[in-house]
């Protein structure tokens, strides 16, 4: 098993462009949600500014941030976050509930990152990953903030068994943005960065858009790939 030092992504950019993402953070709040984990024991794995965390802690009983980046941890830890560096600091067998947003597409082992998350899910937690999909719409953006890779089902499902996770549910997300990162491929600028004002019309006007469009899309199109998978007993 890889140290968590390994797990590492820099994506200061796309942080602080997150939290411009009022509706688009507030759906997958609301996709987690839908999802029915135990809030008991929650960990945010990449938690980043906090972007997700904030929203989440309320309905915790114990919450945990897990992240490596120094200056994130101090900003975390004055929202009077716990913050560990890695996951390899909590208990095996410990927690609910293990939620990571827009994170793992920066790890470059994912599958040690998902067998490191198994191992520290209670039997029967809830593994809750959001990430983007396709790598046909690959592009400078992706290339700018980190990612190794975008996820597709046929990635995932192999991902999660390679893990031991089992998958519960796995829908795609935001139909009309892989459309948008489609054309930003071809048309976008070269060096990979949308505007904070041409993010802020996407969520407020195309996005509620996109979740209305999600309903008859969601099987096989999407800028996102949303997956559920738990941890089956036989792994404690």
């Amino acid at each position: 098993m890889n140290s968590h030092a390994d797990f590492t992504y820099s994506g200061a950019e796309e942080l602080l462009a997150m939290e411009n993402m009022v509706n688009y953070n507030n759906h997958i709040l609301g996709l987690l949600k839908k999802s029915k984990p135990d809030f008991e024991c929650v960990v945010d794995f990449g938690a980043g500014i906090g972007t997700f965390a904030k929203l989440i802690r309320p309905f915790s009983k114990e919450f945990t941030c897990v992240e490596i980046d120094k200056n994130q941890q101090a900003k975390l830890q004055k929202m009077q976050f716990q913050v560990l560096d890695g996951l390899d600091k909590l208990p095996d067998n410990s927690q609910s509930l293990i939620y990571s947003i827009n994170v793992l597409e920066h790890i470059e082992d994912d599958t040690a990152a998902a067998t490191l998350i198994r191992d520290k899910l209670k039997p029967n937690g809830k593994l809750f990953l959001y990430v983007p999909a396709f790598n046909s719409i690959y592009s400078a953006m992706d290339t700018k903030v980190g990612h190794f890779r975008r996820y597709d089902k046929n990635s995932m499902q192999k991902l999660m068994q390679s893990a031991g996770l089992i998958i519960d549910e796995m829908y795609y997300a935001d139909s009309l943005g892989y459309f948008a990162s489609l054309a930003f491929k071809y048309c976008g600028n070269k060096a990979g960065e949308p505007s904070v004002k041409q993010l802020k019309f996407y969520d407020r006007v195309i996005f509620p858009l996109s979740r209305v469009l999600d309903i008859g899309f969601s099987y096989f199109l999407g800028k996102n790939v949303v997956v559920v998978a738990s941890k089956g007993v036989e792994h404690e």
